[in-house]
């Protein structure tokens, strides 16, 4: 497993989880990487994680969709802390939430992806960056 993307604090933080679970041989934390190896990541993984903290109230009530589309997108399952701003989301049904501050939590929900269904392709067009940015263009003009 692969943690791609976190800030040196963050690193600390998922790094002392990762520890207390001794999976330390088997969770790998990258720090920020370029958007090509980002994608390349995510094309690989089974199984992507959306994580605000609740420590920042921004951050429970709000989220960019950009990350939980390119992992829908890619047929990648979503896990996310268990937060309004994630249970807004278009296609939330197929999300496997997690309280943020439980261990236990988190690995029930990623257990838990093996039931989620993918979007299907229909959806998956709706979602597209093409797709939106016409629907957007079509409010304009």
């Amino acid at each position: 497993m692969k943690i791609v993307g976190a800030s040196k604090e963050e690193q600390k933080i998922y790094q002392n989880f990762i520890n207390q679970l001794k999976l330390n041989n088997r969770v790998e934390i990258l720090g920020y990487e370029n958007h090509k190896s980002v994608a390349k990541y995510i094309s690989e993984s089974e199984i992507g994680v959306l994580i605000n903290s609740d420590s920042n109230q921004h951050s429970v009530k709000y989220t960019s969709p950009l990350k939980y589309f390119e992992y829908l997108s890619a047929d990648v399952k979503v896990v996310a802390s268990d937060f309004d701003a994630h249970r807004k989301l278009p296609y939330h049904h197929n999300i496997c939430f997690f309280d943020p501050n439980n261990s236990e939590s988190f690995v029930n929900a990623i257990i838990q992806t093996e039931k989620k269904p993918l979007i299907d392709a229909n959806d998956k067009k709706i979602i597209s960056l093409d797709y939106r940015a016409k629907k957007i263009i079509g409010l304009i003009g």
